[in-house]
């Protein structure tokens, strides 16, 4: 899908209202704005690490560094 917007003397521009409840963006969100090797520019949107503190519920489980680190290894050698 594709979207165009006006960047407006001050540099900014608005995403269009669809494209912000569809990717559900909120007022004061981060959008990091990557430039491609062919030049074009991608937008990501993604949490902030801080936003996902206290996500978790607490379910008694507790891992070390070293032990979460040992989880990401393996799961990458599945892929």
């Amino acid at each position: 899908m594709t979207w165009t917007t006006t960047l407006d003397k001050a540099g900014n521009i608005k995403l269009p209202e669809d494209l912000l409840e569809k990717k559900a963006m909120k007022a004061g969100q981060k959008v990091r704005i990557v430039e491609q090797p062919d030049g074009s520019l991608r937008l990501k949107i993604g949490r902030d690490v801080m936003e996902l503190a206290g996500m978790l519920d607490g379910n008694g489980i507790h891992l070390t560094l070293e032990q979460i680190n040992e989880v990401i290894a393996k799961q990458g050698l599945k892929k």
